[in-house]
């Protein structure tokens, strides 16, 4: 599909909008000459204005319909009126059938390749953009028959859409019980077919037209001659038919699920041939109800655009067809021998291959592995898969599966048949008899663009005279009936069964036009395109056609004028290996215009009558051309006598030498290649310091040791102590000894390739070069997006450009820059403007520090960075982001704003700088710094601290959280109260947990009296931000808490009774354990969370165990039962064999039957836990230690890694014999899905960022702006003819 930009518009050719109209010049160089004659097979297009391609699949399908051509042509003027009289009072002109005739003759009879419907759409009505507005076909059609209907009253003609369009359907509903019928009659100009939950046409006609729909039980119908509801069964019939029958597939849809509309592009099939006697109402013969088909308007894309083209049946057979050259694939099997195979395989795709290789395997019905195939077709061509058809078709798996027509692939076992269908038989035959040259039958060879198959496809003889029976071969095609593809300006022959290839598929059938296959064509229409025009339009054509021919050899002959400048020699003098003008010369140029089919023999004629008497007998033409360091001579023109201009390479402007041949001025000039001068820029240092820069030009054959000598004498170092360096773009090669004696051409200099000259020093390095290859690294260019302008539309910022060096500082480049845009004196910016990096990946930076260097401001070359009003930062300043934050959300998703202050500016002072400016009062606020991800971290809950000692950095972004901070010394720790752990029923409750039941429920909204403590899983509530001291123990902690349950009526006897853990990603995690530990020691901060859960019994854990969180896994369901609480001890072993041990008691599942797995929430991924035998199996290592003892799975450690809160999923291994289930849930399923497409949205991102990052920044940043286009009604402007 094309891009949004270019929808429903030619694939070759300029491309202009609205917005973008050519101008006059682009006009006049598109159209300076005449337009093409019609190609090889005799037929025209018609071309795109923009997006009018589904108007031209239209107007070739009329054209086509010879019913509706002839009639068109039978009104004369004095029906029509005429042009000449459009706006005179009284007069009525029809101008859309006008132009359609003018449109059609020109189609038919104007020796053109294209023609232009600007004419036809004018008459429209369309003056404005329309011709770039994206349509429906199927909508034209209506409205287009409707405008030509209105169009036509009062003539012969008014009735002429009607008559070949016209049909009818009658809706019956009949009474089951008094059997009355009743009717409601439906006219339509087009059928309109449903393609969804449809496989063909006949399944949705017959579904339409043969099944009746009863209505009984609540949907009974009322009977107006029983006066009361009765069953009744209601249908529909075809009642008349037109001798022209156009079906409208409905291939768009709308998912009311998605909101929003999508293209069905399922297989679903239409015939050559359709009978529909079967779906009429009254009976029909078979001259009146079977229909052939003849156009099929096809479109690619999706719902919100693509690009039409029809396939049409050449009825009268206008056009020339000729068998369209396909790409065939030629294979050679393996041949151990060295001599050629005579026997090479043929295939148009390897769709045949495969199918070849089937039926010889087994045929129809025979399932052979996918692998057993590939190496079956291996061992038939001697090539694989991958290699021959992979990269243009894809896996062989899901080559398979898009033919599944032919192919059956059962992907349980992996394996792949041939359908069982005399069709297929058929086209196995048909594609098997052409694979090797023992086939014995009589092929007609033909002729395909002047070249054989032989000649085409470089195969041996038999084998090419066998592929040309095959490519020759029409069937079912009568003599002058051939089927050609119509897209805008291009026409091009095609097979029928081309055809096939649209039933599916982005590219699909969207529009089928039947012609009723009765209808009679005289012998004189066949072949001839002036059947049934009028004799004045053909003569007016006649006439355009003369007034063509006559352009095109003027054209031909402008085409074919060169102008060559003739140069003489007296005007040039020799020096440096190249000509040059002399400085006192009055120079002569003469201009000679030729004829370039002409040959050389003629210019050498012609030039001689040009210059007349300053052309002395004797001299000599030679080829020349300017290079860098002048005018060099090639071959002598003279040589080449009987060859032609245009084998010389002469066009426009190219330079003739006239000379004699051997001197000028004296001295001898070497031509041709060899002799090429290359322009070199020397720079050195002499033995004073004193350095030099020159340019200087040297016959590319010259040896390196003349390059020497001659810089040896500028230099007046001696060649034995002089050191020359050629500079490349990273390095610098230092020219030995045992380079002077190859040519500048071995050694692969170029046209203005460095040279550095200096001394030899005592260590041998090329100091001066090091320092010049340096002064080039150092330069850096950059793009400067000026914004000190007024705001300009979606961001479209001037750009400039401007080379530096990369120890140059920010302060001296933006002068540069300022000078350069001219923003001086009264016109610089406010504050004096500053620059700050705008990257295509992390947006724009903070503003620059105008002290630091280029290269520490880390600048790389093609940089953007963007000049702004306001002062720059000072080097004791930074400049800090910050929004408000919000509970729940990053600080994505607040505007953000930025303010420079100094570095030693208390955290105090900055929070009310910032609060003043987003005009917040109060004192209830606190400032938290982010990570590098925008999520909140840590508080800064020092306010008497400098924003240097809080680590607060240039560019860092600050969130304003509401809330007032904790007294210096203490922290803030949000509380969450969590439901109690699952305690399984076998284990003994606590009293003291019993009394307080109610409570829980009560505060965790249960109702249910009955249901137990454990339902309220996954649910907490809020208690309160806890102030504690940074250096009080949990156990401190613990008993301010309590004060908290207090006053929620939740009395403990101690804080035994509390578990305190962390709240990460609103889950639990880690246990703290030790309650005589420092809050500092167990890393508790003020960004920490905690949760709190109310145990039955008194509790102590020691750091050798793991609260971990038991799930038994349900397999027929793909889900888990409530979570169970287990505290395993990790003190003896740590091993798998020891978790499935502790699991024995609690899951009631025999120890060799469980098999565990570890849930990874981040990845919605389940890893399963192997026991260590299987591991270290799985790891091919011999589960040896060097001191002999077997190796131990540690779940603490990698991959495992088991910690508080890990959830552990438990199956049944009778459950799963097979082994097949992999834990996961429909939950993880939709995890799974979402961090893929966010995943590919990133990808994308990256690939667009990779795509622009050396283009304009603010590119990307117009273009995702910018609207989408608008749908704008389809109107046709006709006329009150009545």
């Amino acid at each position: 599909m094309l891009g949004i930009d270019r929808l429903f518009e030619e694939e070759e050719g300029p491309v202009y909008g609205p917005q973008n109209r050519p101008t006059k010049d682009q006009a006049a160089q598109q159209h300076s000459g005449p337009p093409d004659p019609r190609p090889e097979n005799g037929l025209c297009g018609i071309k795109n204005q923009g997006a009018t391609c589904y108007l031209n699949a239209l107007l070739q399908t009329l054209l086509y319909t010879p019913e509706f051509k002839e009639a068109l042509f039978k009104l004369d003027s004095s029906q029509l009126g005429s042009l000449e009289d459009q706006g005179k009072p009284g007069s009525k002109v029809r101008v859309i059938p006008i132009q359609l005739q003018n449109l059609f003759s020109r189609l038919l009879l104007l020796d053109q390749a294209s023609v232009n419907t600007s004419q036809l759409t004018d008459s429209f009505g369309w003056t404005g953009s329309e011709g770039f507005q994206q349509h429906d076909v199927q909508e034209l059609s209506r409205i287009l028959f409707s405008a030509i209907d209105a169009s036509l009253i009062g003539t012969e003609g008014e009735q002429l859409v009607q008559r070949l369009y016209k049909g009818s359907i009658v809706n019956k509903v009949t009474c089951e019980e008094c059997g009355r019928v009743s009717e409601r009659m439906e006219d339509f100009f087009d059928l309109t077919a449903a393609v969804a939950n449809y496989t063909s046409l006949e399944e949705y006609l017959t579904s339409c037209y043969l099944e009746t729909e009863r209505f009984e039980g609540r949907n009974k119908y009322r009977c107006e001659a029983c006066s009361k509801l009765v069953n009744a069964t209601k249908g529909a019939k075809l009642r008349s038919l037109p001798p022209i029958l156009s079906v409208s597939l409905l291939r768009f849809s709308f998912d009311y699920d998605k909101m929003q509309r999508y293209k069905e592009t399922s297989k679903y099939t239409f015939p050559f041939e359709l009978d529909l006697r079967m779906y009429c109402d009254k009976e029909e013969t078979e001259d009146t109800a079977v229909y052939e088909l003849y156009s099929v308007v096809i479109h690619r894309g999706s719902c919100y655009g693509g690009h039409y083209h029809a396939y049409i049946k050449d009825v009268d057979g206008l056009g020339q067809w000729k068998t369209p050259v396909e790409e065939y694939t030629v294979i050679e099997p393996k041949n151990n021998s060295k001599k050629p195979s005579e026997d090479k395989m043929i295939f148009s795709s390897p769709m045949e291959c495969l199918a070849m290789i089937l039926a010889e395997q087994g045929g129809p019905g025979f399932s052979m592995a996918i692998d057993k195939l590939c190496q079956a077709l291996i061992q038939t061509t001697g090539v694989s898969w991958n290699k021959q058809f992979k990269k243009q078709y894809g896996t062989v798996t899901k080559f398979l599966k898009k033919y599944n027509d032919l192919f059956m692939v059962d992907p349980c076992s992996n394996t792949v048949s041939l359908h069982k269908n005399e069709s297929h038989d058929k086209q196995l035959h048909d594609t098997g008899s052409h694979g090797t040259n023992n086939d014995k039958q009589t092929i007609k060879e033909q002729q395909v663009k002047g070249q054989t198959a032989e000649q085409k496809l470089g195969v041996n003889n038999s084998t090419a005279r066998e592929l040309e029976g095959v490519l020759n071969t029409e069937p079912n095609m009568d003599e002058h009936q051939h089927w050609f593809d119509f897209n805008d300006s291009h026409v091009k022959p095609i097979h029928q069964k081309e055809i096939h290839k649209q039933f599916s598929g982005r590219e699909s059938a969207y529009m089928l036009f039947y012609r009723r296959k009765s209808l009679p064509r005289p012998k004189e229409a066949y072949t001839n395109p002036a059947f049934g025009i009028p004799m004045d339009i053909i003569k007016e054509m006649a006439k355009l056609n003369s007034v063509l021919t006559t352009k095109r050899i003027e054209h031909d002959i402008e085409l074919n004028t060169i102008t060559l400048t003739v140069l003489h020699s007296q005007d040039y003098h020799y020096k440096q290996g190249s000509l040059h003008l002399k400085t006192d010369s009055n120079t002569c140029v003469t201009s000679l215009k030729i004829d370039r089919r002409k040959d050389v023999a003629q210019l050498i004629i012609a030039t001689q009558e040009v210059l007349g008497d300053t052309f002395v007998e004797g001299s000599q033409l030679s080829i020349a051309k300017e290079l860098p360091a002048g005018l060099h001579l090639y071959d002598m023109i003279s040589e080449y006598a009987s060859a032609g201009i245009n084998h010389l390479g002469l066009v426009t402007g190219s330079k003739l030498f006239l000379w004699d041949g051997f001197k000028v001025s004296g001295q001898v000039i070497k031509t041709g290649e060899q002799s090429e001068p290359i322009l070199l820029d020397i720079t050195w240092i002499d033995g004073n310091g004193v350095k030099g820069q020159i340019s200087h030009a040297f016959p590319k054959h010259s040896q390196f040791r003349e390059v020497r000598l001659m810089i040896s004498r500028l230099t007046e170092i001696q060649p034995e102590f002089l050191l020359i360096s050629k500079l490349s773009s990273k390095k610098h090669i230092v020219m030995g000894a045992s380079d002077d004696k190859l040519s500048l051409q071995e050694l692969k200099f170029l046209d203005c390739d460095k040279i550095c000259a200096e001394a030899k020093t005592r260590i041998g390095k090329a100091v001066f070069a090091e320092g010049e290859l340096l002064g080039q690294e150092k330069l850096v260019r950059v793009k400067i997006e000026n914004r000190c302008v007024a705001n300009q539309e979606d961001d479209d910022w001037p750009l400039i450009e401007v080379e530096t060096e990369s120890d140059q500082t920010i302060e001296k480049l933006k002068l540069v820059i300022l000078n350069k845009l001219g923003l001086t004196g009264d016109m610089k910016p406010d504050g004096g403007g500053r620059l700050r990096v705008c990257d295509a990946t992390v947006g724009c930076q903070p503003p620059l520090f105008e002290q630091q260097s280029i290269g520490a401001a880390e600048i790389r070359h093609n940089s953007c960075l963007i000049l702004e009003p306001g002062a720059p930062p000072k080097h004791n300043q930074i400049t800090v982001s910050f929004s408000l934050g919000m509970p729940g959300n990053s600080s994505e998703s607040n505007s953000r704003k930025e303010m420079i202050v100094n570095r030693t500016m208390t955290v105090g002072m900055c929070l009310r700088a910032i609060l003043v400016t987003l005009d917040l009062k109060g004192d209830m606020y606190h400032l938290q710094k982010t990570n590098w991800l925008g999520e909140p971290a840590d508080v800064l809950d020092d306010l008497d601290a400098s924003l240097d000692q809080e680590t607060v950095k240039d560019g860092e972004h600050v969130l304003v959280q509401a809330g007032k901070l904790p007294p210096r010394g203490f922290l803030s720790l949000p509380v969450w109260l969590y439901p109690p752990p699952n305690i399984p029923d076998t284990e003994a409750e606590s009293s003291i947990l019993n009394w307080i039941t109610t409570i829980m429920k009560g505060l965790f909204n249960n109702s249910e009296d009955n249901e137990p403590l454990s339902e309220i899983e996954g649910t907490n509530i809020y208690l309160n931000n806890v102030e504690v001291l940074e250096d009080a123990t949990v156990d401190m902690l613990k008993g301010l808490i309590l004060k908290e349950l207090s006053g929620l009526d939740i009395s403990l006897p101690s804080t035994h009774y509390i578990r305190l853990r962390q709240v990460e990603h609103s889950m639990l995690t880690r246990v703290f354990r030790n309650n005589e530990q420092l809050l500092r020691r167990q890393k508790i901060n003020s960004s920490t969370k905690l949760g709190v859960q109310i145990l039955q019994e008194e509790e102590n854990l020691k750091q050798n165990t793991i609260v971990l969180a038991i799930h038994r896994r349900n397999v027929k369901l793909r889900s888990y039962s409530k979570s169970e609480e287990l505290i395993w001890d990790t003190t003896r072993s740590q091993t798998p064999e020891s978790l499935k041990q502790a699991l024995v008691d609690r899951v009631k599942i025999p120890l060799e039957r469980i098999i565990i797995a570890k849930h990874q929430p981040e990845k919605f991924n389940w890893i399963i836990i192997p026991n260590s035998s299987q591991f270290q199996k799985n790891k091919g290592q011999k589960g040896k230690r060097k001191g002999g003892q077997n190796q131990r799975l540690n779940l603490k450690h990698a991959p495992y890694q088991l910690k508080d809160g890990d959830v552990i999923g438990v199956k049944d291994l009778q459950d799963d014999p097979e082994k097949k289930d992999d834990f996961s849930t429909e939950d993880d399923d939709l995890g799974k899905e979402k961090l893929r497409q966010i995943a590919e949205a990133k990808r994308k991102m990256r690939q667009e960022s990779k795509k622009h990052n050396t283009d304009d920044v603010h590119f990307e940043k117009k273009k995702s702006k910018k609207e989408k286009r608008k749908e704008v009604a389809l109107v046709i402007k006709v006329d009150d003819f009545k």
